[in-house]
């Protein structure tokens, strides 16, 4: 899940239309996935892109990770 966050850290509601340029919290609420998979993968200075059905909607750039490593012993 991901929210997206105005130019103070505050994540907008969801439904508020976004801002070309922004930062997100992205949240991994699966504990086994996050154990299994982005345990390992999530660096910063990672890159992805999200994606709305087939379609690329936004370059993005891992910038800081918390709590990845929280709740998945």
């Amino acid at each position: 899940m991901a929210l997206f966050t105005d130019s103070t850290g505050s994540e907008f509601p969801i439904g508020t239309p976004i801002p070309r340029s922004a930062k997100a919290n992205f949240y991994i609420i699966n504990v086994e996935l996050r154990k299994t998979i982005h345990r390992e993968r999530l660096r910063v200075g990672t890159r992805f892109h999200l994606r709305e059905g087939g379609k690329k909607v936004a370059a993005c750039e891992v910038t800081k990770l918390l709590g990845l490593h929280a709740n998945a012993a």
